[in-house]
């Protein structure tokens, strides 16, 4: 994930928002979600930073920001996405075939062909 995208989450993460996306890995599982936000802290609790959702739970220290959020970038813009793979590669085709119909069958073995490329991009 670019540094300059880690720096634009911190900021939005230190003024009190929480970031979510979509998560699928397997197609017969329902659509889910992963999230990351700080827990604020009180009561002797020191603040966290919680990825959670559908992998498995992180909570760090506010000093560990950075890896919380390369943990939440790493189950998120990964192959293994399957929502994170269909979305970029509908956008990818949406460039080129704004009007796409995934019902006729040309224009979704386009779209398989750009997903399987993304797959492949994505792994290497």
């Amino acid at each position: 994930m670019r540094e300059v995208l880690k720096e634009q989450m911190r900021e939005l993460l230190l003024n009190g928002l929480t970031l979510s996306a979509e998560y699928k890995i397997s197609p017969e599982d329902w659509v889910g979600k992963v999230s990351i936000r700080i827990f604020e802290g009180g009561m002797g609790i020191q603040p966290l930073v919680i990825v959670d959702g559908d992998i498995h739970r992180m909570e760090v220290g506010i000093e560990y920001i950075y890896e919380a959020i390369q943990y939440f970038g790493d189950a998120v813009y990964s192959s293994n996405n399957l929502r994170f793979m269909h979305l970029q590669a509908m956008l990818n085709i949406s460039k080129v075939c704004p009007n796409i119909d995934l019902e006729i069958d040309e224009e979704h073995e386009l779209y398989e062909k750009e997903r399987q490329w993304l797959v492949m991009k994505y792994n290497y």
